[in-house]
């Protein structure tokens, strides 16, 4: 049986047989330390950023317990962000997966993404595939802008950037990766 927690109120229904659904950050650690469950998912569906930090404490929180820490966590996130993948590592969680928008709506597409994980969604594999260089910064409480470090913050990366180029094992090519510029630092 699976957990999931979720902030956003959108959802399709799940049979009681397959998962259950926690209503709130202090919903989903009670019922996972109640114990009867062998995974725990968190979606991060979040537009808000403070609200994203909130969701990695909860992992961080069930990780540390001594009644949920045996539990494996996998988080759900819409773009594979470098910050925050670091952060939940860092919190105890084990799996990664990245989802197209969209496919929290559709029922055969929300059971396909709470499947249980397999070794090639590890966090580690999904943290080694993005450049280390990826910067982000808030431009507001639901947006941020990400940049490149290896050419000195300067150059904005969109899609178009980011998926071919910044978020794939073949970052190693890149011209900036190879000859970096790093933003100087003031005085």
């Amino acid at each position: 049986m699976r957990l999931i927690f979720q902030s956003s109120p959108q959802h399709p229904p799940i049979a009681a047989d397959e998962a259950t659904r926690a209503p709130s950050p202090i919903g989903c650690l009670g019922l996972a330390t109640a114990g009867g469950f062998e995974l725990v998912i968190v979606i991060f569906d979040t537009a808000v950023l403070r609200e994203r930090d909130a969701v990695v404490e909860l992992c961080s929180v069930i990780k540390k317990n001594p009644h949920s820490r045996h539990l494996p966590v996998l988080a759900l996130l819409q773009t594979p962000h470098r910050i925050l993948i670091k952060s939940l590592e860092d919190a105890g969680v084990e799996f990664v997966r990245i989802y197209e928008a969209g496919a929290l709506e559709e029922e055969a597409s929300f059971m396909e993404l709470i499947r249980y994980p397999d070794e090639s969604e590890r966090i580690e594999r999904m943290f080694s595939r993005l450049c280390p260089f990826l910067n982000y910064s808030p431009i507001g409480r639901r947006r941020e802008m990400m940049t490149c470090g290896a050419y000195r913050n300067r150059m904005v990366l969109g899609p178009a950037m980011l998926r071919p180029f910044c978020e794939v094992p073949d970052h190693v090519r890149c011209l900036y990766y190879n000859d970096p510029k790093p933003a100087k630092k003031r005085p």
